[in-house]
């Protein structure tokens, strides 16, 4: 099912189905702009009075993962996070298309700009340390059963990574990261009992982080990548993306901790973890970059941080990853 789902193009539903989708059970109408997307369909909806955001899951998502991403979105709304998210509207909802019944539910909308926009993106650095600890605390005491699967953007998949190295075309780059991985499976069991678990959000990067008109961060948006996982596996991916493009890696790292530990706090063993981690979701990333664009030569938001993604890593090679971080 987890193969399906990465080798099994986004939905393309058309827009007069989605139209009247819309119609039928939000009783909504309004101009629609659809957006790239992973492996979904995401639709703006933007009405006389409001504006909403539909998404068309793919056929073989797995009906349990998007309940507990809803019920996440849920709890954390309740629980006082103190940036936006997108709030489900109605629940889950059937939409059929030629001989398919897909999964979608409609969500708020989030008025701003994404992070991705603005060039100034060091000045937020701080700041987006303290939006993920905030995420962290609303989601400490989040219970649900694990997510259903072996998730490929688990930090802790290395069998995905193992499985999939074949797709990495030069032999060099490939022991780099096979040597990424000797190093986190001789650092990380050992002291796995050290390591708390929790929900993750799992995808902290600039395209899903909401600036208001100031200029400041306003929330958070796309829940599809949460997983249950090592709660330090947040930090670990969103340094995994502050420091692609930065000539100043370890003023970054210290800005964006200085914000997260002002919020949740982490534990020595897993300050020990972080720089193993941040080198394995690079190795993911360009991972599936190099096996999924393959698939679907014709989609350039699969890989969107492939290259700086690949300088990062080529870089990381070269440094002591025990007293990086």
């Amino acid at each position: 099912m987890i193969d399906k789902l990465y080798t099994t193009p986004s939905p393309n539903i058309d827009p007069l189905t989605i139209k009247k989708h819309l119609k039928k059970h939000y009783g909504i109408e309004g101009k629609l702009t659809f957006y790239p997307s992973d492996r979904d369909q995401i639709i703006s909806i933007k009405t006389d009075k409001n504006q909403y955001i539909l998404k068309v899951y793919n056929f073989f998502e797995d009906l349990y993962n998007v309940k507990m991403q809803i019920s996440a979105l849920t709890h954390i709304h309740s629980s006082g996070f103190p940036f936006d998210i997108p709030i489900p509207i109605q629940g889950l909802k059937s939409i059929k298309h030629i001989s398919k019944k897909y999964i979608s539910c409609l969500f708020s909308y989030i008025e701003g700009n994404l992070l991705l926009e603005f060039d100034e993106r060091d000045k937020h650095i701080r700041r987006i340390g303290v939006l993920m600890g905030s995420l962290a605390h609303s989601l400490a005491d989040f219970s649900y059963k694990e997510r259903s699967g072996d998730f490929p953007w688990d930090i802790q998949n290395i069998k995905f990574l193992r499985k999939n190295l074949k797709h990495i075309e030069n032999k060099n780059d490939m022991l780099i990261l096979k040597d990424f991985i000797s190093k986190y499976e001789a650092n990380i069991p050992p002291i796995i009992s050290e390591i708390r678990k929790s929900f993750i959000h799992n995808d902290g990067n600039k395209n899903n982080i909401v600036l208001n008109a100031k200029g400041k961060i306003k929330g958070i948006i796309d829940f599809g990548d949460m997983t249950n996982s090592f709660t330090v596996c947040d930090p670990a991916v969103c340094i995994s993306y502050i420091i692609q493009n930065s000539k100043t890696h370890s003023s970054d790292i210290t800005q964006f901790l200085d914000g997260y530990l002002s919020v949740y706090d982490l534990n020595d063993y897993e300050f020990r973890c972080l720089p193993y981690l941040v080198c394995i979701r690079l190795s993911i990333s360009v991972t599936m970059a190099a096996w999924r664009k393959k698939l679907f030569p014709n989609n350039k938001y699969l890989t969107i941080s492939e290259k700086p993604a690949w300088s990062l890593i080529r870089l990381l090679k070269k440094i002591d990853l025990d007293n990086w971080i």
